[in-house]
């Protein structure tokens, strides 16, 4: 929460691997998806279908307001 209170731009990455068939060929390539933005607070918990979450339980809900998604292929 330092960094949050800090600085509300993030950066998230997602990698998946490739994987190779049967016959040792990499059916896919490495894949990873690139987000950058800034943190929002979720203030409205049933809009996302978090009200489940008991009152006076403190948990800080953020979401992603993204600026920028990149996708890239390696292999």
């Amino acid at each position: 929460m330092d960094y949050v209170n800090k600085s509300r731009n993030v950066c998230f990455t997602i990698c998946r691997s490739g994987s190779k068939s049967a016959d040792g060929k990499e059916s896919y390539p490495f894949t990873t998806v690139i987000i950058e933005g800034e943190l929002e607070e979720i203030t409205d918990r049933a809009y996302y279908g978090l009200d489940t979450i008991p009152e006076g339980v403190k948990v800080a809900l953020f979401r992603i307001k993204q600026k920028r998604v990149e996708t890239q292929k390696l292999g």
